[in-house]
């Protein structure tokens, strides 16, 4: 993996979400053009095929993504983002769903939700 200005001329970046996560395709004019995923998290842009990942379009290259999110994490949005580097959840998304409190330390439910401890403790999910 390799930072965009590197050895790679790009252009202008398609941005969607999978999972949960902000990607961005970017077009690569240089050694030929082609498609590129970038992390937004991060600014990780991958290299050509990582992963499976198709650098022929943004379609396939959307499709390889929720592929990986359905087959290979089992819908699992945690698992999927380890396998990116990503911590479980973005500490910015880290909200109770019941109280509505930010914590750094939430229980994740078998439903998808996350609640804080206290929530949990208290049995509110």
């Amino acid at each position: 993996m390799e930072n965009a200005t590197s050895q790679t001329k790009t252009q202008a970046a398609m941005p969607f979400d999978i999972g949960g996560i902000k990607f961005a395709a970017v077009r690569a004019t240089q050694p030929r053009p082609h498609w590129r995923v970038r992390l937004e998290e991060t600014g990780e842009v991958f290299e050509p095929g990582t992963g499976g990942i198709s650098n022929e379009s943004v379609p396939k290259m959307k499709a390889d993504i929720q592929y990986l999110l359905d087959r290979i994490s089992k819908g699992d949005t945690s698992d999927f983002r380890r396998r990116f580097g990503l911590p479980p959840t973005p500490a910015s998304e880290s909200t109770c769903v019941e109280c509505g409190a930010t914590d750094a330390d939430m229980v994740g439910c078998p439903d998808g939700a996350e609640i804080c401890r206290d929530c949990f403790g208290a049995g509110r999910h």
